[in-house]
């Protein structure tokens, strides 16, 4: 079984790569005060990444921004489980070519984003192939990760306040498409 999930994850390097040959999805940015709707992908295998939404979620809200939220778990799906109640997505959820087919992880792919955020510091995790399949006016993700990332940041370098104070402080200097 490793053989498989290690020829998988090949395949699914070089099928980023392909993507990556052709122009993402990208819709015009409106600039940060006007943006609405904010998609983030987390490692939900982390305590850490659930304490740095339950800090910005509201202050975000507060803005008057929709959030979606979705976790990537890390494992394939438990056989008798249909439904989770949380937004999450397996590494089964996505086909061969690693593009979302199942599951939270196509619902998120197809939905149309201001701001899509990739809080996870790992540049090979499953996520990367979501946001490769999301239309976004602006992607933020790790730095050293793939290059279709409009804003990258250095993920767990700094404390995650200051990340996203950072992050918000330069996509309210990109201006309006």
């Amino acid at each position: 079984m490793k053989q498989w999930a290690e020829i998988r994850k090949r395949w699914w390097a070089f099928q980023l790569k392909r993507k990556m040959a052709n122009p993402l999805p990208v819709l015009p940015w409106k600039g940060w005060n006007a943006a609405r709707s904010i998609g983030i992908v987390f490692d939900a295998r982390e305590e850490e990444s659930l304490e740095i939404l339950r800090l910005w979620l509201p202050r975000w809200k507060a803005q008057g921004k929709v959030v979606k939220l979705l976790g990537y778990i890390g494992q394939r799906r438990p056989k008798n489980s249909l439904f989770s109640g949380r937004q999450i997505f397996y590494t089964d959820d996505l086909d061969w070519n690693g593009a979302p087919s199942a599951g939270d992880a196509l619902e998120f792919s197809q939905t149309e984003f201001d701001v899509v955020i990739n809080l996870d510091p790992n540049p090979g995790s499953a996520i990367v192939y979501v946001l490769a399949h999301t239309k976004s006016a602006v992607r933020v993700g790790p730095t050293g990760a793939a290059d279709f990332y409009t804003l990258m940041m250095p993920m767990g370098s700094a404390p995650w306040e200051v990340l996203l104070a950072e992050m918000e402080s330069y996509l309210s200097k990109i201006s309006p498409a």
